[in-house]
């Protein structure tokens, strides 16, 4: 399973470490502009709609 978080005003440190022991059969990254590579989940909150296009 693969998961990208993103949330620009908080320490996402606790957050990844949390998700990682609940879910450790994930992959789980912090989305960043320009990331394009594909996940089966978002974990966000106000995120960019860049994050959700698809790329041309």
């Amino acid at each position: 399973m693969k998961i990208i978080f993103y949330e620009q005003n908080t320490d996402t440190s606790a957050w990844l470490t949390g998700l990682q022991r609940e879910l450790p059969e994930a992959q789980i990254r912090v989305w960043q502009p320009g990331d394009t590579v594909p996940a089966d989940y978002a974990i966000v909150w106000r995120a960019p709609r860049e994050l959700f296009c698809q790329p041309s």
